[in-house]
């Protein structure tokens, strides 16, 4: 069953709170070292080691996500890990199991967007680099700023937006932003 088409962006968040909170309970202290990166990225010690991206349409959504198990690529504009780097053993079976298991937990608060607000609450809670410098890939070049995170509440409370000191807020939503078009890039 799809969400409302207004609402489905948030599942990126959904999903990024159940990778944290599956890959946390593989090894002891490991939940300090993780982080959640706006907007779809999950990181261990500052590094990308699992990526989610959201797609749909009026009758589906799918949520893709990636999980560096035992390799990660090199040279990459945002450094990379992987599980097996960071001290967690795991095949990537064991990953999806752990996962699909913990993403029932924030996908029933989530409640088809009407719960966005505890989703919200949660990833912010695990947020990488808020406060702090970031860079941005936008139409007309990167440009470098301080990451805010900015949260509609409108009727739905389903926009979701990045706003950067000296820029325009910029939102993300599904299936591509809008117009004013920029990368969903951003290195801090």
């Amino acid at each position: 069953d799809a969400p409302p088409p207004d609402r489905a962006a948030q599942l990126s968040f959904v999903a990024a709170l159940a990778v944290h909170d599956a890959v946390a309970g593989r090894v002891p202290g490991l939940a300090t070292r993780l982080a959640l990166k706006w907007p779809n990225d999950c990181l261990i010690d500052g590094c990308k080691f699992a990526g989610i991206l959201i797609e749909g349409e009026a009758r589906a959504t799918a949520i893709s996500i990636g999980i560096n198990c035992v390799h990660h690529p090199a040279d990459t504009a945002f450094p990379s890990t992987d599980l097996a780097a960071a001290g967690v053993r795991a095949s990537p079976d064991g990953v999806f199991a752990t996962h699909a298991r913990a993403m029932s937990v924030p996908i029933g608060q989530w409640s088809r967007g009407d719960g966005f607000s505890v989703i919200r609450g949660d990833w912010l809670k695990r947020a990488f680099g808020v406060g702090r410098p970031i860079r941005v890939g936008l139409a007309g070049g990167e440009r470098d700023s301080i990451f805010l995170p900015v949260w509609s509440v409108g009727a739905t409370a389903s926009s979701i937006a990045c706003m950067m000191v000296g820029t325009p807020a910029m939102t993300w939503t599904l299936p591509s932003v809008k117009p004013g078009a920029f990368e969903t890039e951003f290195w801090m």
